[in-house]
Protein backbone atom coordinates (compact mmCIF):
# COMPACT_ATOMS: atom_id res chain seq x y z
CA UNK A 1 0.00 0.00 0.00
CA UNK A 2 1.50 3.88 -0.95
CA UNK A 3 2.35 5.78 1.83
CA UNK A 4 -0.37 8.80 2.22
CA UNK A 5 0.46 11.94 3.15
CA UNK A 6 1.11 12.19 6.97
CA UNK A 7 0.51 16.02 7.50
CA UNK A 8 -2.20 18.02 9.07
CA UNK A 9 -5.39 18.11 6.84
CA UNK A 10 -6.20 21.99 6.89
CA UNK A 11 -9.54 22.77 7.58
CA UNK A 12 -12.05 23.07 4.96
CA UNK A 13 -12.00 27.08 4.16
CA UNK A 14 -7.98 26.70 3.62
CA UNK A 15 -8.25 23.63 1.21
CA UNK A 16 -8.10 23.61 -2.60
CA UNK A 17 -11.10 21.72 -4.65
CA UNK A 18 -7.71 19.59 -5.60
CA UNK A 19 -7.11 18.67 -1.98
CA UNK A 20 -10.82 17.97 -1.33
CA UNK A 21 -10.81 15.42 -4.23
CA UNK A 22 -7.57 14.01 -3.18
CA UNK A 23 -9.04 13.76 0.51
CA UNK A 24 -12.21 12.25 -1.38
CA UNK A 25 -10.38 9.67 -3.04
CA UNK A 26 -8.41 8.50 -0.47
CA UNK A 27 -11.41 7.97 2.10
CA UNK A 28 -13.06 5.94 -0.77
CA UNK A 29 -9.93 3.92 -1.76
CA UNK A 30 -9.11 3.35 2.19
CA UNK A 31 -12.74 2.21 3.69
CA UNK A 32 -14.21 2.64 6.97
CA UNK A 33 -12.09 2.35 10.13
CA UNK A 34 -13.60 -1.40 10.85
CA UNK A 35 -13.47 -2.19 7.37
CA UNK A 36 -9.68 -1.01 6.09
CA UNK A 37 -8.40 -1.82 2.57
CA UNK A 38 -5.02 -2.91 2.36
CA UNK A 39 -3.57 -3.28 -1.57
CA UNK A 40 -4.16 -1.03 -4.36
CA UNK A 41 -3.69 -1.86 -8.06
CA UNK A 42 -5.06 -0.51 -11.33
CA UNK A 43 -7.48 -2.34 -13.41
CA UNK A 44 -9.29 -2.16 -16.83
CA UNK A 45 -12.90 -3.10 -17.08
CA UNK A 46 -15.30 -3.51 -20.05
CA UNK A 47 -18.70 -4.41 -20.83
CA UNK A 48 -20.27 -5.05 -24.20
CA UNK A 49 -24.10 -4.43 -25.12
CA UNK A 50 -25.47 -6.49 -28.59
CA UNK A 51 -27.71 -4.95 -31.12
CA UNK A 52 -28.62 -7.11 -33.17
CA UNK A 53 -31.74 -7.40 -35.83
CA UNK A 54 -33.46 -10.10 -33.69
CA UNK A 55 -37.27 -9.97 -34.31
CA UNK A 56 -39.18 -8.71 -31.41
CA UNK A 57 -36.48 -8.99 -29.18
CA UNK A 58 -33.57 -7.19 -30.59
CA UNK A 59 -32.42 -3.74 -30.37
CA UNK A 60 -32.64 -3.08 -34.20
CA UNK A 61 -36.00 -3.76 -35.74
CA UNK A 62 -35.48 -6.38 -38.69
CA UNK A 63 -37.14 -4.48 -41.37
CA UNK A 64 -36.05 -0.99 -41.55
CA UNK A 65 -32.75 -1.16 -39.29
CA UNK A 66 -33.26 1.60 -37.18
CA UNK A 67 -32.31 1.15 -33.85
CA UNK A 68 -34.63 1.34 -31.11
CA UNK A 69 -35.10 4.20 -28.72
CA UNK A 70 -34.49 3.24 -24.83
CA UNK A 71 -31.88 2.54 -22.59
CA UNK A 72 -29.40 -0.43 -22.60
CA UNK A 73 -27.03 -1.17 -19.73
CA UNK A 74 -24.15 -2.84 -19.50
CA UNK A 75 -22.19 -4.07 -16.08
CA UNK A 76 -24.78 -5.89 -15.38
CA UNK A 77 -24.38 -9.29 -16.87
CA UNK A 78 -21.10 -11.71 -15.70
CA UNK A 79 -18.94 -13.76 -18.00
CA UNK A 80 -20.84 -16.89 -19.03
CA UNK A 81 -24.49 -16.12 -18.88
CA UNK A 82 -26.91 -14.56 -21.68
CA UNK A 83 -27.88 -10.66 -21.63
CA UNK A 84 -26.68 -7.64 -22.32
CA UNK A 85 -28.77 -7.36 -26.20
CA UNK A 86 -27.41 -11.08 -26.94
CA UNK A 87 -30.01 -13.78 -28.96
CA UNK A 88 -31.40 -16.65 -27.45
CA UNK A 89 -28.65 -19.32 -26.67
CA UNK A 90 -25.64 -17.06 -26.71
CA UNK A 91 -23.41 -16.23 -23.59
CA UNK A 92 -21.26 -13.31 -22.67
CA UNK A 93 -17.45 -14.26 -22.76
CA UNK A 94 -14.70 -12.52 -21.46
CA UNK A 95 -13.96 -10.66 -24.70
CA UNK A 96 -17.47 -9.41 -24.11
CA UNK A 97 -16.79 -8.60 -20.44
CA UNK A 98 -14.94 -9.22 -17.30
CA UNK A 99 -16.62 -7.45 -14.75
CA UNK A 100 -18.38 -9.61 -12.34
CA UNK A 101 -19.98 -7.78 -9.89
CA UNK A 102 -23.38 -7.80 -11.50
CA UNK A 103 -24.58 -3.64 -11.53
CA UNK A 104 -22.77 -4.01 -7.65
CA UNK A 105 -19.20 -3.28 -6.76
CA UNK A 106 -17.84 -6.45 -4.54
CA UNK A 107 -17.80 -6.60 -0.93
CA UNK A 108 -14.06 -6.47 -0.98
CA UNK A 109 -13.05 -3.68 -3.44
CA UNK A 110 -13.16 0.25 -3.97
CA UNK A 111 -13.04 1.61 -7.62
CA UNK A 112 -11.74 5.19 -8.26
CA UNK A 113 -12.58 5.83 -11.77
CA UNK A 114 -10.46 8.30 -13.94
CA UNK A 115 -11.41 7.53 -17.31
CA UNK A 116 -13.76 6.05 -19.61
CA UNK A 117 -14.34 4.42 -23.57
CA UNK A 118 -16.89 4.04 -25.95
CA UNK A 119 -15.43 2.08 -29.07
CA UNK A 120 -18.22 0.69 -31.52
CA UNK A 121 -17.77 -2.88 -32.71
CA UNK A 122 -19.15 -4.91 -35.53
CA UNK A 123 -21.42 -7.88 -34.67
CA UNK A 124 -19.51 -11.15 -33.03
CA UNK A 125 -18.67 -13.93 -35.77
CA UNK A 126 -21.22 -16.58 -34.42
CA UNK A 127 -23.43 -14.01 -33.98
CA UNK A 128 -23.73 -13.13 -37.11
CA UNK A 129 -23.81 -16.52 -38.57
CA UNK A 130 -26.86 -17.16 -36.72
CA UNK A 131 -28.91 -14.12 -39.12
CA UNK A 132 -29.01 -14.86 -43.16
CA UNK A 133 -26.28 -13.48 -45.13
CA UNK A 134 -28.43 -11.02 -46.30
CA UNK A 135 -29.26 -9.71 -42.87
CA UNK A 136 -26.63 -9.52 -40.68
CA UNK A 137 -22.36 -9.54 -42.05
CA UNK A 138 -19.68 -9.71 -39.91
CA UNK A 139 -17.09 -6.87 -40.17
CA UNK A 140 -16.20 -3.91 -39.42
CA UNK A 141 -19.17 -1.11 -39.68
CA UNK A 142 -19.57 1.34 -41.89
CA UNK A 143 -17.80 4.56 -40.88
CA UNK A 144 -21.31 6.22 -41.78
CA UNK A 145 -23.16 4.31 -38.95
CA UNK A 146 -20.59 4.37 -36.73
CA UNK A 147 -20.77 8.05 -36.89
CA UNK A 148 -24.43 7.98 -36.54
CA UNK A 149 -24.21 5.78 -33.47
CA UNK A 150 -22.09 7.81 -31.32
CA UNK A 151 -23.51 11.23 -32.38
CA UNK A 152 -26.71 10.51 -31.20
CA UNK A 153 -25.96 8.25 -28.15
CA UNK A 154 -25.82 9.17 -24.65
CA UNK A 155 -23.56 7.84 -22.28
CA UNK A 156 -25.33 7.14 -18.65
CA UNK A 157 -24.43 6.54 -15.20
CA UNK A 158 -26.93 5.22 -12.21
CA UNK A 159 -26.44 5.08 -8.82
CA UNK A 160 -29.42 3.64 -7.34
CA UNK A 161 -32.36 5.78 -8.81
CA UNK A 162 -30.11 8.43 -10.18
CA UNK A 163 -29.57 8.60 -13.76
CA UNK A 164 -25.93 11.08 -14.52
CA UNK A 165 -25.93 11.85 -18.41
CA UNK A 166 -21.69 12.11 -18.72
CA UNK A 167 -22.44 13.14 -22.36
CA UNK A 168 -22.52 11.95 -25.69
CA UNK A 169 -20.86 8.63 -26.92
CA UNK A 170 -18.97 10.51 -29.36
CA UNK A 171 -17.32 12.60 -26.49
CA UNK A 172 -15.84 9.05 -25.04
CA UNK A 173 -14.54 7.76 -28.35
CA UNK A 174 -11.07 7.61 -28.95
CA UNK A 175 -9.73 8.60 -31.90
CA UNK A 176 -9.07 5.00 -34.49
CA UNK A 177 -7.22 4.60 -37.82
CA UNK A 178 -8.26 6.25 -40.70
CA UNK A 179 -11.19 4.14 -42.38
CA UNK A 180 -10.21 3.65 -46.48
CA UNK A 181 -12.90 2.67 -48.05
CA UNK A 182 -12.99 1.53 -51.97
CA UNK A 183 -15.02 -0.29 -54.21
CA UNK A 184 -13.24 -3.49 -54.95
CA UNK A 185 -13.62 -5.38 -58.06
CA UNK A 186 -11.91 -8.36 -56.36
CA UNK A 187 -15.16 -8.82 -54.31
CA UNK A 188 -17.80 -8.52 -56.52
CA UNK A 189 -18.62 -11.20 -58.45
CA UNK A 190 -18.46 -11.97 -62.26
CA UNK A 191 -20.91 -12.91 -64.58
CA UNK A 192 -21.82 -16.06 -66.10
CA UNK A 193 -23.56 -16.98 -69.61
CA UNK A 194 -21.98 -18.84 -72.84
CA UNK A 195 -20.05 -17.66 -75.92
CA UNK A 196 -20.85 -18.93 -79.38
CA UNK A 197 -17.52 -20.06 -80.97
CA UNK A 198 -16.32 -21.55 -82.47
CA UNK A 199 -15.59 -23.10 -80.32
CA UNK A 200 -18.61 -22.66 -77.65
CA UNK A 201 -17.65 -21.96 -74.06
CA UNK A 202 -19.42 -20.85 -71.11
CA UNK A 203 -17.71 -18.25 -68.29
CA UNK A 204 -18.28 -20.04 -64.94
CA UNK A 205 -18.71 -16.57 -62.81
CA UNK A 206 -21.56 -17.19 -60.19
CA UNK A 207 -23.42 -14.01 -61.81
CA UNK A 208 -24.05 -10.98 -61.64
CA UNK A 209 -24.15 -8.84 -58.21
CA UNK A 210 -25.83 -5.43 -57.69
CA UNK A 211 -23.58 -4.30 -55.26
CA UNK A 212 -20.12 -3.95 -55.25
CA UNK A 213 -18.36 -4.67 -51.69
CA UNK A 214 -15.52 -2.42 -49.89
CA UNK A 215 -12.54 -2.85 -48.79
CA UNK A 216 -11.98 -1.30 -45.14
CA UNK A 217 -7.67 -1.09 -45.32
CA UNK A 218 -7.90 0.23 -41.00
CA UNK A 219 -10.27 0.97 -38.49
CA UNK A 220 -10.87 1.19 -34.68
CA UNK A 221 -8.01 0.61 -32.31
CA UNK A 222 -7.95 -1.12 -28.98
CA UNK A 223 -8.30 1.06 -26.13
CA UNK A 224 -5.27 2.95 -25.15
CA UNK A 225 -5.32 5.10 -22.05
CA UNK A 226 -3.29 7.47 -23.58
CA UNK A 227 -5.90 8.24 -26.21
CA UNK A 228 -9.25 8.75 -24.56
CA UNK A 229 -11.00 11.01 -22.45
CA UNK A 230 -9.85 11.60 -18.68
CA UNK A 231 -11.35 12.89 -15.61
CA UNK A 232 -10.48 15.83 -13.52
CA UNK A 233 -12.52 14.86 -10.88
CA UNK A 234 -13.57 10.75 -11.21
CA UNK A 235 -15.80 8.78 -10.37
CA UNK A 236 -16.13 6.83 -7.40
CA UNK A 237 -17.80 3.29 -6.73
CA UNK A 238 -17.47 2.30 -2.97
CA UNK A 239 -17.85 -1.13 -1.99
CA UNK A 240 -21.22 -2.58 -1.92
CA UNK A 241 -22.44 0.29 -4.35
CA UNK A 242 -24.74 -0.60 -7.11
CA UNK A 243 -24.41 0.74 -9.97
CA UNK A 244 -24.98 0.50 -14.06
CA UNK A 245 -23.55 2.20 -17.19
CA UNK A 246 -26.43 3.10 -19.41
CA UNK A 247 -26.09 3.67 -23.52
CA UNK A 248 -29.42 5.89 -24.22
CA UNK A 249 -31.23 6.49 -27.89
CA UNK A 250 -33.58 9.13 -27.44
CA UNK A 251 -34.47 8.61 -30.82
CA UNK A 252 -34.31 5.84 -33.77
CA UNK A 253 -30.84 5.50 -35.44
CA UNK A 254 -30.57 4.26 -38.79
CA UNK A 255 -27.78 1.86 -39.72
CA UNK A 256 -26.72 -0.05 -43.14
CA UNK A 257 -28.45 -3.97 -43.29
CA UNK A 258 -26.37 -6.21 -45.32
CA UNK A 259 -27.39 -5.87 -48.55
CA UNK A 260 -27.07 -2.31 -48.89
CA UNK A 261 -22.84 -3.37 -47.72
CA UNK A 262 -23.48 -2.58 -44.11
CA UNK A 263 -23.24 -5.06 -41.15
CA UNK A 264 -27.08 -4.75 -40.02
CA UNK A 265 -25.66 -5.11 -36.39
CA UNK A 266 -22.90 -3.87 -33.74
CA UNK A 267 -22.04 -3.85 -30.53
CA UNK A 268 -20.57 -0.79 -28.36
CA UNK A 269 -18.25 -1.81 -25.93
CA UNK A 270 -17.85 0.73 -22.21
CA UNK A 271 -14.69 0.39 -20.31
CA UNK A 272 -12.86 2.06 -17.73
CA UNK A 273 -9.35 2.87 -16.38
CA UNK A 274 -9.51 2.69 -12.41
CA UNK A 275 -7.62 2.65 -9.07
CA UNK A 276 -8.97 -0.48 -7.07
CA UNK A 277 -8.34 -1.04 -3.42
CA UNK A 278 -9.12 -4.44 -2.50
CA UNK A 279 -8.89 -6.48 0.86
CA UNK A 280 -7.27 -9.77 0.88
CA UNK A 281 -7.61 -10.51 4.99
CA UNK A 282 -10.70 -9.38 7.48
Amino acid sequence: MPKYPTQPTPPPGQRSIAQDISLQQARVLRGQETRRFDKIRQRHFWSTYNFDPTPNSGAVDPATFLVKPGDYSVFTTASGKPGQGLPTGYQLTDADTNFAGEKRVGDDQNFSIWELGVTVMGPRQDVASGFAASVVQAGALLPVDADSILDQGVLMLKYLTNDVSLGLLSTFSQPGGPSINAPSLLSSKAPHGAIVGPPDFATAGLGPSPLISTVQNSGNIPAAPALRRKFKVPIFLAATETFEFIIRFPRPVQITGATQGGTGAFRLRIDWWAVETYRTRN
